[in-house]
């Protein structure tokens, strides 16, 4: 799509952030997800994410190494935090540890109020009144001066996204050995590689279509969801459809109506279908999760809760081979975590999570 990329004489106040801090990224609405909050996995991994006045946490992982689980190897992870809930030191005892105080910290996404304009690690990132309306980043191979400059955009309707399209092109620079500075020799004109696009019912998300094509190996992958809700507004069902092409595609903005309208005619090397169904008990709490993939694969979570504590088992096709045991504190935080593997029929303890938490 050429000369598609406008430059917007915007008033932007231009702030430098720290390189580690987390920018929000919107993504469209995928309700399907929730089932992934139930493993509590953010606040077993960074304790910024805890509930409550957090003063210092001990994370102990032993894991029972594969066939006989009698060797057990154990990992010490030990964190403290002020009262702004943030990490102030951190230690463990694992070899090569690459994970850091300013990580840690990091995590937490940054609210934006305004117009504003951040860059950080070679990206720019654009907001108007608070939302992320572009983000551009250029990179070049290493040791050579060809690269691409990325530039992606976002939509909103009533605070909600609707569309995000990523325009590539590709550059020829030559490094000026004076400034180090990179001045374009060749730059092609933008061309459309991602499209997303959302559409909203009632302020739930009713359909969803993601389009990407991979130029290096010229595959074009579509995915089509549909969600289905119940009267209080929880998703009960949901069916994605993938589908690749082996294709050579200049612009995806050529194809956009005739893949919007299924009228497409090239004949897909690989087509995928996933469903999941959602049941719920009279709390709202998803108790079972049934995936299917092609009629074929069949995966069935099921979720018991109890006072402080959540049971998950998995069976596939048929048979149990999954479990998670989740025990909690007080505060709702997560003090114990255990996995149970199936062999044979047979229940082995994989691996356990304990976590101490001293609060303030």
């Amino acid at each position: 799509m050429k000369n598609l990329i406008t430059i917007l004489c915007l008033c932007f106040t231009p702030v430098i952030f720290s390189q580690n801090t987390k920018i929000d990224i919107p993504v469209i609405d995928a309700p399907e997800v929730q089932f992934i909050s139930i493993f509590q996995k953010e606040k077993i991994d960074n304790p910024i994410f805890l509930n409550g006045k957090v003063k210092e946490v001990h994370k102990k992982i032993a894991t029972h190494i594969h066939p006989n689980r009698k060797e057990t190897s154990v990992e010490n992870y030990q964190y403290t935090l002020n009262k702004n809930m943030e990490v102030i030191r951190y230690a463990s005892d694992v070899e090569f540890d690459e994970m850091n105080i300013d990580f840690l910290n990091s995590q937490k996404e940054f609210p934006i109020q305004k117009d504003t304009i951040i860059t950080q690690n070679n990206i720019k990132y654009t907001f108007k009144k608070g939302k992320l309306i572009s983000k551009t980043s250029s990179t070049l191979d290493e040791d050579t001066t060809i690269g691409v400059t990325d530039s992606i955009h976002f939509s909103y309707k009533n605070n909600k996204i609707t569309e995000i399209i990523e325009f590539q092109k590709e550059v020829l620079v030559e490094i000026d050995e004076d400034t180090n500075q990179e001045n374009y020799l060749i730059s092609n004109d933008y061309f459309m590689t991602s499209y997303k696009l959302a559409d909203y019912e009632n302020k739930l998300v009713n359909s969803k279509l993601a389009i990407e094509y991979i130029p290096d190996v010229m595959v074009l992958f579509i995915s089509k969801t549909d969600y289905i809700y119940n009267n209080n507004s929880l998703l009960t069902s949901f069916k994605k459809t993938n589908k690749e092409y082996e294709i050579v595609v200049e612009d995806i903005s050529n194809y956009l109506k005739k893949i919007k309208n299924n009228k497409l005619p090239d004949t897909p090397f690989k087509t995928q279908e996933n469903i999941g169904i959602f049941t719920y008990d009279s709390d709202n709490r998803v108790i079972k999760l049934e995936a299917i993939i092609d009629n074929q694969k069949n995966q069935v979570y099921k979720m018991v809760y109890t006072n402080n504590k959540t049971l998950i088992t998995r069976e596939s096709n048929g048979v149990s081979d999954i479990e998670y045991q989740f025990n909690y504190d007080k505060n709702n935080n997560p003090i114990q975590e255990k996995k149970f593997i199936y062999l044979e029929g047979k229940k082995y303890l994989d691996t356990q999570t304990t976590i101490d938490i001293t609060y303030f």
